[in-house]
């Protein structure tokens, strides 16, 4: 593919690398290039972990007029130089049409009071949280996620982790019956979810129940992962029934669960 001059190249092919020396930054875009992609009515960044680490809210300034998509898929921490960036962004009064962020354990709930708006105007027209933890940080958190659901439409990528769970000394069932319940909420039926329990052998048979019994509840389900839990052929055949109510799924990870042939088949 060729092109003539700059101006003619497609923004949308484009990928930005924030490099670590400051002096880089400027040249590693072009003037026109630059100017093209500011006059773009929609701009989506990818950020990357050096992106993360050195792009300031300056930088969106040029783009005001813009509808800008902001994903970044590595977890945001309040001791972060990137925390600091969001919240200018949010103060100066940007506003994204969707903003995508990975939050881990328990700065699911400062994220989520951070994301609330302060005037009465949304940050985003829509927000993607993909959320890693324990039951034990979900539920810490939910009063501020749920103050946010009734203002700016979310979409909730949940990963309970088993790893997250050395902290507490509650009984895991009580936990993960207690964490399905609240990812009931009638707001969220309405957007998109998706779960993933990940761990070794975390349900198990005897708590497989937990899970099956659950899900008819959760119709805005979009994937389902649930590998290496050992459900057996019972737990899979209780599942297949369960996952007759929802209609959204369109993803589902079985892997390492022992299925026996009935069983994969229910």
């Amino acid at each position: 593919m060729h092109f003539q001059n700059l101006a003619e190249f497609p923004v949308e092919m484009l990928h930005l690398f924030f490099p670590q020396n400051r002096r880089l930054m400027g040249r590693s875009v072009s003037k026109v290039l630059k100017r093209k992609m500011e006059q773009m009515p929609h701009t989506t960044f990818l950020l990357s972990a050096l992106g993360e680490e050195y792009i300031t809210s300056n930088f969106f300034s040029s783009f005001s007029s813009a509808r800008i998509t902001l994903v970044s898929k590595y977890p945001w921490r309040p001791d972060s130089p990137w925390f600091k960036t969001l919240c200018d962004l949010f103060e100066r009064g940007t506003i994204f049409e969707i903003l995508v962020l990975k939050v881990e354990g328990l700065s699911l709930s400062y994220l989520s009071s951070k994301l609330l708006p302060v005037d009465g105007s949304p940050i985003a027209s829509t927000i993607r949280i993909n959320f890693v933890g324990s039951c034990d940080d979900l539920l810490d958190s939910w009063s501020n996620l749920e103050a946010l659901f009734h203002v700016i439409p979310v979409q909730l990528g949940v990963r309970i982790d088993s790893i997250w769970h050395h902290h507490t000394r509650r009984p895991f069932a009580g936990l993960l019956r207690d964490s399905l319940a609240l990812l009931r909420h009638p707001v969220l039926q309405t957007t998109v979810l998706d779960l993933e329990l990940y761990g070794p052998n975390v349900l198990g048979r005897d708590k497989c129940r937990i899970i099956t019994d659950a899900l008819p509840m959760l119709s805005s389900l979009q994937s389902l992962n649930l590998a290496g839990h050992q459900l057996g052929a019972e737990g899979a055949s209780n599942l297949a029934r369960a996952l007759q109510s929802l209609p959204r799924l369109a993803a589902l990870n079985l892997r390492g669960n022992a299925l026996a042939a009935d069983g994969g088949t229910a």
